[in-house]
């Protein structure tokens, strides 16, 4: 049987539920909710214990009308606020705890988030575990947990907020899978930045969770008919809200609430031109930007340490350049200065000398890209290449680099990307050959 035929089968039996029983009611004005219905599962909300009996009563007059039988044994019940656990008279199991679509439920709302929260964290760890060895490079480590690694905590997101601990847990798990043991890592503030901003888009769990929740209870608040509404309008928390936020006394005890009428006073509603989508991503962009105000050296650490160089150009140039991800993610390596060189090793007590053991020099990723051994080859190779596609001379490429170089001591030397990208007089401000007035373009996009 189809899925439409099966709910129309269902409709009258969800009628009649709606109809005889007394359920639950929010505010004066508003249809009591005693049936939530979703596909073959059939949610009662019962607020005064004969309604048990009537309960029996309606299914022995659904099965004798449509020849349906419906299994009791497979029925279960929560008692809720003092409920009489031990009336059996609609032949339901009372339990201690209820799970409905994938949600756990119990009598306390804390202990419920975390009955539910706390499998999906067990099995995000366990499945970063599993695909650990898997030969991935940066980006696509990162589009796998945005995708796919976290996919199943979004839904549970939109109905019980996670708990500070697990959410840790399950950031931990995830940078634990990302770098794989590396000893130098880019910080997840700034791993979660946009790409142009010197992140790779690794997505916020606690922000996005947030975003979802308040995104849901918008929605469904936006519905005249549903029950949210209803609460919504109880606690004056419909429509736009009062900034600075107030009336969030009353709210401690239910946190989800309390999220929502925080965090929307200082978002603006939906437009009516604004999709669904748009309207999301920008309650998560707000919420990002709230979570990230007032805290201190939120700029990379490179950035930091380089305030001369022109990041926003470097960064754009990295993402722009028509080459493999792969490539990228190296190159995004080295801008961070994540490379293990002697001298980094060193200021962290794992080396006992800075120098380079080939040639006893001061090993920088500088050194190890232009100047030692085979890397030396290398780059004056590089250098002339570059020098043809800039209609310049072998010579003249490899002089701008040294000079350039040598203006910078070796702590405050740049990576070759970053320095490359950096205004000088002797690269940007000559226009190259055959494009007057245009600026040569930086050597990132040419260094590949």
């Amino acid at each position: 049987m189809s899925m439409s035929l099966y709910a129309l089968c269902l409709h009258p039996l969800h009628t009649l539920f709606s109809r005889n029983l007394a359920a639950l009611k929010i505010g004066k004005k508003n249809q009591p909710t005693a049936a939530v219905a979703y596909a073959d599962d059939i949610t009662l909300i019962i607020t005064v214990p004969n309604d048990l009996l009537k309960v029996r009563d309606i299914i022995n007059s659904f099965e004798k009308a449509s020849g349906v039988v419906i299994n009791i044994n497979k029925s279960k019940a929560l008692a809720i606020a003092g409920w009489d656990d031990t009336d059996t008279r609609a032949g339901f199991k009372f339990c201690p705890q209820l799970k409905i679509l994938g949600t756990t439920f119990i009598s306390t709302k804390a202990r419920s988030s975390q009955l539910s929260w706390e499998p999906i964290t067990k099995t995000i760890r366990a499945q970063a575990k599993l695909v650990y060895a898997r030969n991935l490079n940066l980006t696509q480590r990162i589009q796998y947990v945005n995708s796919t690694l976290l996919a199943r905590i979004w839904y549970l997101a939109q109905i019980f907020p996670p708990l500070n601990d697990l959410t840790n847990k399950m950031s931990t798990a995830i940078n634990w899978y990302i770098w794989q043991g590396k000893i130098f890592r880019v910080p997840t503030a700034t791993i979660q930045k946009r790409k142009l901003q010197g992140g790779w888009g690794l997505v916020d769990i606690g922000v996005k969770c947030k975003s979802l929740l308040i995104n849901r209870l918008w929605k469904e608040g936006c519905k005249e008919d549903s029950a949210t509404a209803a609460w919504l309008k109880y606690w004056n928390l419909a429509g736009s809200q009062g900034n600075p936020p107030n009336r969030l006394g009353k709210l401690q005890n239910m946190k989800y609430l309390l999220i929502y009428a925080y965090n929307m006073a200082y978002i603006s509603p939906q437009s009516h031109n604004e999709k669904a989508n748009a309207f999301q991503k920008r309650i998560y962009d707000s919420l990002y930007k709230m979570e990230r105000a007032g805290l201190i050296n939120i700029e990379p650490r490179i950035s930091r340490q380089q305030p001369q160089a022109d990041w926003n150009r470097v960064w754009e140039n990295l993402h722009s350049a028509p080459f493999p991800e792969q490539m990228k993610a190296t190159w995004y390596h080295i801008i961070h200065d994540l490379v293990p060189t002697k001298s980094r090793l060193a200021a962290i007590q794992l080396s006992a000398l800075p120098q380079c053991d080939r040639c006893n020099k001061l090993d920088t990723i500088v050194h190890r890209l232009t100047n030692c051994s085979n890397s030396a080859r290398i780059w004056r190779w590089t250098s002339a290449r570059l020098a043809m596609d800039q209609r310049t001379t072998g010579a003249d490429a490899t002089d701008r680099h040294s000079s350039h170089s040598s203006r910078m001591d070796n702590e405050t030397r740049l990576s070759p990307v970053a320095s490359t990208a950096a205004p000088s007089n002797t690269m940007d401000n000559r226009p190259p050959c055959g494009f007057p007035g245009q600026q040569k373009a930086p050597y990132i996009r040419r260094f590949y």
